[in-house]
């Protein structure tokens, strides 16, 4: 004889599950035939493999942490404990006509539902609606969002408990990235193609800076700037600092040498390059863009012919 399995109780919207009861332990992978008496009526399905027996993933709205009551200039709205265990994802939706308070939308999980010991927060900014995906981490949790100083004329707060996990909110190419969104972190390796058609690591230098070859670098400009400093015995300005500098050439037009410095107050004793009488520099890469000074030895004549790029 088939075992009745009775439902003892009627799902909430707090409370989704139905409970039953059987007078034996039951195998469900052995289920051949299910009836269901619903109100007066009763069906009836067989379970095979093309027919299993059915199962809803429904998400639950939970009232007890959602609210569309405004809230004054610094209101908070601190939602129950729920429990979410079976769970995967808690969906937390918001609107509001004012930003919240720096990090005012929050998501506090506890082992007991009374000690909150972990959360995550974010700062909600007006303009449209936003949906946030929080994972299930503890047994409890619950939504607490600090409104800004302005009070709201408009709150919209819904939470959604979802037994599947779900992907954040898109956003398409155009729209700005903010810092107050959720992001997966993401760990990758950079792999490219040589010239034997091996893949290998791109590996990064001690500064953890990507490797890139100066050769490779597209410096180009149409545009160059020329100018002459009269060489002296006392420490001259050559080029004062420039952040969008991409070359520099100097060239010592003079008869002594000419001590030139990445910095103020050129000296002999103090100086970065010397070039001997005729002698031509082109700055390195990575091009130094501050300010250089030079000095000659005593008794020069001539000039320093520079060309800025």
């Amino acid at each position: 004889m088939a075992n009745d399995v009775i439902v003892s109780n009627t799902p909430t919207s707090s409370n989704p599950d139905i409970p039953v009861r059987t007078t034996e332990t039951v195998d469900l992978k052995h289920i051949q035939h299910m009836r269901l008496d619903i109100g007066s009526g009763t069906s009836e399905s067989v379970v095979t493999g093309s027919n299993p027996f059915p199962t809803l993933l429904n998400g639950t709205i939970v009232a007890s942490n959602s609210s569309t009551t405004p809230l004054a200039g610094g209101g908070v709205f601190t939602g129950a404990a729920m429990e979410v265990t079976n769970y995967a994802v808690i969906n937390v939706n918001v609107y509001s006509d004012v930003a919240s308070a720096t990090d005012g939308v929050s998501v506090q999980f506890s082992i007991d539902g009374t000690n909150w010991d972990h959360s995550h927060s974010t700062t909600y900014t007006t303009g449209s609606g936003r949906g946030y995906v929080f994972n299930a981490e503890y047994r409890y949790a619950r939504v607490v969002y600090t409104n800004g100083a302005t009070p709201q004329s408009a709150f919209r707060l819904q939470t959604i408990l979802k037994t599947t996990r779900v992907q954040s909110s898109l956003y398409t190419l155009s729209q700005t990235v903010s810092g107050n969104l959720f992001a997966e972190l993401v760990k990758a390796e950079l792999i490219a193609k040589n010239n034997t058609n091996n893949w290998i690591p791109i590996n990064c230098t001690n500064g953890g800076n990507l490797k890139i070859a100066v050769e490779e670098i597209n410096d180009s400009t149409d545009t160059a700037s020329l100018s002459n400093v009269a060489a002296s015995a006392s420490s001259v300005q050559l080029l004062a600092a420039n952040n969008n500098r991409k070359m520099g050439i100097f060239v010592n037009d003079s008869d002594k040498n000419a001590y030139i410095k990445f910095g103020a107050t050129a000296s002999t004793t103090s100086f970065s390059y010397l070039l001997t009488p005729g002698q031509t520099l082109e700055l390195p890469k990575p091009t130094y863009t501050g300010r250089i000074d030079c000095i000659w030895g005593a008794s020069v004549t001539g000039s320093m012919r520079i060309t800025e790029l």
